[in-house]
C-alpha cells in the first residue's frame, strides 16, 4: 500500500521541527512484534498491520508516524522457530526511551498502536506508559488495534472467538501483502491450560492457528482496515478535544 501519513525517520530534522510548529504534535508509535502467524502468514504480521493503520490515520488527523517498535513480549508462540521475543522488562524500558525522546523535542503527546494483544506485552506496556504518564513527559495512550477490531468489526468477522493467525488477520494480511500470504492454513482452535504455566504450549498451538484462516479473503480485509482505521481515527479526536 502507499504511505498514508508522514514517516518520522524519512523526515529531515527541520521538516519535524516545522510539523510539531504547524501543530502535528501528535506521535503515534507503531508496535508489533516478530511471531509465528502460522504457516501462511509472514511473523511481521503484527508489526505490518500497525504500520499501516497508523500510516492511514496519520493522513486524516495532525500527526506523525515514529519508527515502529518491531518487537514484543511473546510468550504462546515461543516455540516457533521466526519468533523473536522480548522480555517485559525490556518492552518497558524501551517504551520509556522512545516516549522520554518524542515529549523532549516537543510532541504533546504520544499513542502507542499495537498491533500485538498479548496479555504480557499489553501489561509492560501499561507500566511503562503509567510511569511516564507521572513524569509528565507527554500525553501518553494505548491503543489496541483489536479492541478496536472487536468492538467494530464483529458484524465483518464469521469465525467465533477468531484469534492468532485467523480470519481477522489473514484477510488484513491479504489485504495489506498479499504477496507475503501463502496460502491458507485449516481451522484450529486450540485447548490452551487456563491455571497451569508452562515454559511452551507448542505441543498444543500444533500449527500455529487460532482461528479460521479458510473464511479470510482481500475484500473482508479492507472492510475490517477501513473500520479499524475509522474507529483508530475516531479515538485520537477524542483524545485531542
Amino acid at each position: 500500500m502507499r504511505d498514508a501519513g508522514p514517516r518520522l525517520e524519512e523526515m529531515t530534522w527541520p521538516q519535524v521541527e516545522r510539523a510539531i510548529r504547524d501543530g502535528r504534535d501528535t506521535a503515534l508509535v507503531p508496535c508489533g512484534t516478530c511471531e509465528e502467524h502460522g504457516p501462511h502468514l509472514p511473523c511481521g504480521t503484527d508489526l505490518f498491520i500497525a504500520v499501516e493503520c497508523c500510516l492511514a490515520a496519520a493522513g486524516r488527523v495532525p500527526a506523525l508516524v515514529a519508527p515502529p517498535l518491531g518487537l514484543g513480549v511473546c510468550v504462546s508462540t515461543d516455540g516457533f522457530p521466526g519468533t523473536v521475543g522480548t522480555s517485559a522488562e525490556t518492552l518497558r524500558g524501551l517504551v520509556t526511551d522512545v516516549v522520554r525522546s518524542l515529549g523532549a523535542q516537543g510532541f504533546r503527546r504520544v499513542v502507542l498502536v499495537t498491533g500485538h494483544a498479548g496479555s504480557l506485552h499489553l501489561a509492560a506496556l501499561r507500566e511503562a506508559c503509567l510511569r511516564l504518564a507521572r513524569e509528565g513527559a507527554a500525553q501518553v495512550a494505548i491503543i489496541s488495534l483489536y479492541d478496536l477490531i472487536t468492538e467494530h468489526c464483529h458484524d465483518l468477522v464469521e469465525t467465533p472467538g477468531d484469534g492468532h493467525a485467523g480470519e481477522v488477520e489473514t484477510s488484513l494480511v491479504l489485504h495489506l501483502r498479499p504477496q507475503l500470504v501463502k496460502g491458507t492454513a485449516a481451522a484450529h482452535f486450540p485447548a490452551l491450560p487456563r491455571f497451569e504455566v508452562r515454559a511452551s504450549v507448542r505441543k498444543e498451538m500444533a500449527s500455529g492457528v487460532m482461528g479460521d484462516p479458510t473464511k479470510a479473503s482481500a475484500a473482508k480485509g479492507k472492510r475490517i482496515f477501513e473500520a479499524t482505521v475509522f474507529a483508530l481515527v475516531s479515538a485520537l479526536v477524542e483524545m485531542g478535544k
